[in-house]
């Protein structure tokens, strides 16, 4: 696309947003600085005007973070094959809007480091603190999920399982991603780590019936209609982490990941906490990471 035909499309896109659906330009500064596409009031002012010399990257990092705005706010997408705005079939609006996430205020987490580390596995309610940040998204990824399946039935309700349920009936989707019990990996993985842990060739014949645990229970909440869901997925890749995740792909982003460390227990090695907004260098990483995981071809929807 030129610079003239992408200029007469941001054009249109900003006339949709102020004109049809009552932004201002103010509102259009502040929902771009917010998902990194910083654009200054004056060039807003310039593309909506079509007024001269506004440079080519600038037209691009407008025209991007427009068409996100545009997906995010009001599930719209422009067709620049037939020239026109189009609803987005299945999506569902993640307004882009300043709010408030758990930040370390220690002086060495927010002048330097700018994320946190834990010893090992957070507690219960450390973890459900962390999921209550979710607006839209809580994202599990580990190779069985045994600690958090138990969470279900061996703590009281009141401390995993109804907070859980307030977050889908707010319709927050919970999506779970485990080793695929059949895949190419994880026999050998368990082999290797049971070098130093014997007891880890037990996840061997755990692994298949926490899936259909897991499946069980998921279909059963789901039954109850909330507004979220709970959702399963194998996955046939090296189990690199465990990873939890509120709202990944928002300018809110933040997870919670623990490498895998070859010679110490799981429950021991340290759990890195970091939000897009502390330090979206570091998070971006990890995203891209996750996001590979949760695409990829190899990984299975189960619920």
């Amino acid at each position: 696309m030129n610079s003239i035909s992408q200029k007469a499309v941001i054009r249109k896109i900003l006339g949709k947003l102020i004109d049809e659906e009552g932004y201002t330009q103010m509102d259009v500064f502040q929902k771009l600085k917010l998902i990194e596409h910083h654009i200054s009031r004056a060039s807003i002012s310039n593309l909506r005007n079509d007024k001269p010399g506004v440079s080519l990257p600038l037209l691009k990092k407008a025209s991007r973070g427009l068409e996100i705005l545009l997906q995010r706010d009001l599930c719209i997408c422009y067709d620049h094959k037939h020239n026109k705005f189009q609803k987005i079939s299945g999506c569902v609006p993640r307004p882009i809007f300043n709010r408030q996430v758990n930040e370390d205020t220690s002086a060495e987490s927010t002048t330097s480091l700018k994320f946190q580390i834990h010893e090992g596995r957070l507690d219960v309610p450390d973890k459900v603190a962390f999921y209550q940040q979710a607006i839209y998204e809580i994202i599990e990824i580990g190779i069985g999920l045994r600690s958090f399946t138990s969470y279900f039935s061996s703590k009281r309700e009141s401390a995993f399982y109804e907070p859980i349920m307030q977050k889908l009936k707010q319709g927050v989707n919970f999506k779970c991603y485990v080793l695929d019990p059949e895949g190419s990996f994880l026999r050998r993985y368990m082999e290797d780590r049971s070098v130093i842990f014997p007891q880890e060739l037990d996840v061997l014949g755990d692994i298949p019936k926490i899936v259909q645990q897991l499946r069980k229970l998921f279909l059963q909440i789901n039954r109850k209609g909330y507004e979220g869901t709970m959702e399963l997925y194998t996955y046939n890749h090296f189990p690199y982490y465990h990873a939890s995740v509120v709202d990944g792909d928002t300018e809110a982003g933040a997870t919670c990941i623990s490498s895998y460390l070859f010679g110490v227990t799981r429950a021991n090695s340290p759990v890195i906490e970091v939000s897009r907004k502390n330090n979206p260098v570091l998070y971006r990483k990890y995203w891209r990471s996750i996001k590979a995981i949760i695409d990829s071809n190899r990984t299975i929807k189960i619920v």
